[in-house]
């Protein structure tokens, strides 16, 4: 008798780290990883929004994530970078039939502004787990879902929350400008 076969799908995740923390977004959203933290401010705009930045020619918001999970802005280091995320306009071009829902993804380009880039880590889909009740109310909302392994614990980010808003706006009225 043959043995059963299973294939357990496997996710992969961008790493990074923000503060103390690891975390992750789906390799599948993300555009980039860039180097290029010559950020211009953006007069009266939410302190999580650090500026924009022109990555060749294409204006890019920053979202600042310490002020998100740490509830203080962002020390540039050398070790800094910005995770550029995939827009509508990339996944119809290339990832048709991928299962993101492009609704859910920004018509601008966005980045995070990181402390530091990890690896890509690949995990069984089932190894991944609801978020744990103890964690921070304020954190939690951008939590998809944690990973727990004996070498680390990892916090995969809901891209979808984090586009939500009014960032795509501030990107378009100051697209001419940087």
């Amino acid at each position: 008798m043959q043995a059963q076969m299973t294939t357990q799908k496997e996710v992969k995740f961008v790493s990074f780290t923000i503060g103390d923390s690891l975390y992750g977004l789906d390799i599948r959203l993300v555009k980039e990883v860039n180097t290029n933290t010559n950020i211009t401010y953006v007069p009266l705009s939410k302190p999580h929004i650090r500026g924009l930045v022109n990555i060749r020619g294409q204006i890019v918001l920053v979202i600042d994530s310490s002020v998100l999970f740490c509830g203080k802005e962002h020390v540039l280091s050398p070790n800094s970078h910005l995770v550029i995320l995939k827009t509508i306009q990339d996944f119809e071009q290339v990832e048709a039939g991928s299962g993101i829902d492009i609704k859910t993804l920004p018509d601008k380009p966005i980045a995070l502004l990181v402390d530091s880039i990890g690896n890509v880590l690949s995990t069984p889909a089932n190894m991944l787990e609801k978020p744990p009740q103890h964690m921070n109310k304020d954190r939690s909302k951008f939590v998809q879902s944690v990973l727990k392994t004996d070498a680390f614990f990892l916090i995969v980010l809901n891209h979808e929350l984090l586009i939500a808003g009014d960032h795509a706006s501030i990107a378009n009225q100051n697209s001419q400008t940087v």
